[in-house]
């Protein structure tokens, strides 16, 4: 019965290095923008933003739960 041992030779390869962007946050306007464009990204930043805010006021004036989730969908 042979069996193979694959060794690994030579030393660890260094690891990239990491860079940082420095990014301005994104108006709205810019963002409603991009999302006419097509830039899920975009309106994925929206709805992080808003949701919220959206949802607590949809649950004031609906007063239910459930509906208030469906509005902010």
């Amino acid at each position: 019965m042979s069996s193979a041992l694959a060794l690994r030779t030579g030393l660890p390869g260094r690891p990239a290095l990491a860079t940082i962007q420095v990014v301005e946050p994104a108006t709205d306007g810019d963002l409603i923008a991009r999302v006419g464009e097509g830039d899920s990204g975009a309106f994925e930043v929206l709805y992080r933003r808003y949701s919220r805010p959206v949802f607590a006021l949809a649950l004031r004036r609906l007063g239910d739960r459930g509906r208030a989730e469906d509005a902010v969908q």
